[in-house]
């Protein structure tokens, strides 16, 4: 659908798994950490999204696991 402009879904990585690789999504995509921290890249920019925070990619950008998770 071309007017979807969020999607809710749930992942769960697991010690020494990456958060995929993915472009231009085509919406914002909502990360919520529950527990441990997420090694997440936007673009060249680095973050480390931790437990109980929040993150909004943006629809058009390149984003990647720059490290695997550590729990």
């Amino acid at each position: 659908d071309d007017n979807e402009f969020w999607r809710i879904y749930s992942v769960h990585e697991r010690k020494g798994q990456s958060h995929v690789e993915r472009r231009n999504l085509g919406y914002f995509d909502l990360i919520v950490v529950k527990k441990g921290c997420l090694f997440l890249a936007e673009e060249e920019q680095q973050y480390e999204i931790r437990e109980n925070e929040m993150f909004i990619l943006l629809p058009d950008r390149h984003h990647y696991g720059w490290k695997p998770c550590e729990e």
